[in-house]
């Protein structure tokens, strides 16, 4: 009869067991491991006496080597049992510490068959009888102490009893073979008793747990009981104080109707009287109001005269000092003294710096004055980063740094927007690098910005100066700002270069940022919508302006 057939005929759903199957075969492991060492025990008893009776019948070297063999694997058992007992007994790991044992138990039951088939001297069929009761003993007592785990009985039993049938039958003659029947039936009988007492214990344990889990759900229910019965004492006792205290605020309320509406009269006129002051106030606000906006118009009329008076100072101071350029570079040209021309040197120095400056107030102001204008035409990327690079080149040589560029095979040729101001942006983030770079490098790479990004061009330059610290990034795109007012001594400069870069990007629509690690270097991005253009001439063709 199979398990399930017999659980139904027991009236008992099967899905309590597989709820607890778990629990029960760990259970059941457990119970096979607390008995094992009684059995172990007995077992060893049982080999010594067998010892003693055969020494004299039986060659005393295979006696002796059974002997060993039985004792060697019953500690080895016993060991193993020991190592289960004094563990943490995790129902996961059940299973691995059940076919261990059935291992075991296969191992000794060998052992022991093998006393039934080892060879006599001077064979004396007592002794052999002797030999069938103490198997069928040591097979009797497993019925029961092994019946905890299916298997487990006949793991010990068909090893035990079979060689014993088998050498009975070689014989081959009437007496042992009756022997053989009956030891094969005694052992056909003893796997049925454990079949059935597997089932009672398996029975039993699955009682255990639904009436563990009864009980369980019974003490939980008194405690939810128990906690409705308190909350509900609570609640009635709640609501006696709550009437009490509502009549109490009831009789309040009424006296504190009458002394409001008292109050609300004198509230109204107060109210009256603050409307008509809001009203004063509201006509006063509007003649400021008006004051203010003239006064905003005339701020901004005179901002603008600020920055056109600005544009055309910085115009008119830029005229006389490129002729002094001009002037400086044709004397340079002659045939002068190191001195002289040390000195010229440093005095055209001063003067492109100076010139430079004038430029960024110029554009800057410019640009405030919303007159900065932008051209759209084809020009080759190439040649625009080249020429950048070119500018700067002679600082960087005089400074020992590398400077390196890159435009990525991937991008057209040529393209089309504003050919200048992507190079005065380019120049600008190069000479601030080159200010700030005393050793090293500085990079140029010109690519795609990436995936979503189409028409959208990357440019990024690196250097490996002295670095930004983070919270100031973001500081340094503002109008005359330096990370620190000792670089200004240091380097020069007056903080309007990014802050212009900043603004052409912008107007370009494109974004600027930098990023920065202090003592290490900065890399400054910027992105500009730069298209491809269509049906125009080559990169050959094309004339950088």
């Amino acid at each position: 009869m199979s398990k399930d057939d017999w659980f139904v005929q027991s009236g008992r759903s099967l899905t309590n067991y597989h709820r607890f199957q778990e629990q029960i075969f760990a259970e059941q492991v457990d119970q096979l491991y607390r008995l094992a060492p009684f059995g172990m025990f007995a077992a060893t008893i049982n080999a010594v006496l067998v010892f003693f009776v055969l020494k004299d019948v039986m060659r005393l070297s295979y006696l002796t080597t059974w002997l060993v063999l039985v004792i060697l694997v019953t500690a080895l058992r016993f060991v193993l049992t020991l190592r289960y007992l004094k563990g943490s007994r995790d129902p996961a790991l059940a299973q691995r510490w059940a076919n261990r044992f059935l291992v075991g138990l296969v191992v000794v039951g060998i052992c022991w068959g093998g006393i039934g088939v080892l060879p006599y001297e001077h064979g004396v069929l007592a002794h052999q009888v002797f030999v069938a009761f103490v198997l069928g003993g040591m097979a009797a007592g497993a019925s029961t102490t092994f019946a905890t785990v299916r298997h487990a009985y006949s793991a010990f039993a068909v090893p035990t009893l079979v060689p014993l049938a088998v050498h009975f039958i070689l014989i081959n003659d009437a007496f042992h073979l009756v022997m053989a029947v009956m030891v094969l039936v005694f052992c056909l009988l003893l796997w049925r008793i454990s079949v059935h007492n597997y089932e009672l214990n398996r029975t039993s344990l699955l009682f255990k747990y639904e009436n563990r889990e009864v009980i369980e759900t019974l003490e939980r229910s008194k405690e939810r009981v128990d906690h409705l019965n308190a909350q509900l004492m609570a609640e009635i006792g709640a609501r006696v104080v709550a009437e009490e205290e509502l009549r109490a605020q009831q009789e309040q309320l009424e006296q504190e109707v009458e002394e409001r509406t008292a109050a609300l009269r004198e509230s109204n006129e107060l109210l009256l009287n603050e409307i008509e002051e809001r009203k004063q106030y509201e006509a006063a606000l509007l003649e400021t109001g008006k004051r203010l906006a003239v006064a905003q118009q005339n701020a901004e009329a005179a901002n603008r005269a600020k920055t056109e008076f600005l544009a055309n100072m910085s115009h008119e101071m830029r005229t006389p000092l490129a002729g002094a350029l001009g002037m400086m570079k044709l004397v340079l040209d002659m045939e002068i003294g190191a001195e002289e021309r040390n000195l010229l040197e440093m005095a055209k120095r001063s003067a492109d710096s100076l010139v430079r400056i004038i430029s960024d107030v110029l554009d800057f102001s410019r640009l405030e004055a919303g007159k900065m204008t932008f051209e759209h035409k084809p020009f080759a990327l190439t040649a625009v980063v080249k020429s950048a690079v070119e500018v700067v080149s002679l600082v960087a040589e005089e400074k020992r740094l590398r400077l390196s560029w890159e435009v990525d095979r991937m991008l057209p040729e040529v393209l089309t927007g504003d050919e200048g101001r992507v190079r005065q942006v380019l120049v600008n983030l190069l000479g601030n690098a080159l200010k700030f770079t005393e050793q090293g490098e500085i990079e140029v790479k010109v690519g795609p910005a990436g995936q979503g990004e189409e028409g959208i061009i990357l440019f990024s330059v690196r250097d490996t100066g002295i670095g930004i610290p983070d919270d100031q990034l973001e500081r340094i795109f503002g109008r005359f700002t330096q990370v620190d007012s000792s670089l200004t001594r240091q380097h020069g400069g007056t903080g309007l270069g990014l802050a212009l870069t900043r603004q052409i990007v912008e107007k370009l629509g494109g974004r600027i940022w930098a990023e920065s690690r202090e003592g290490a270097g900065s890399t400054f991005y910027f992105t500009l919508p730069l298209t491809a253009a269509v049906d125009g001439p080559s990169a050959e063709d094309v004339v950088p302006s």
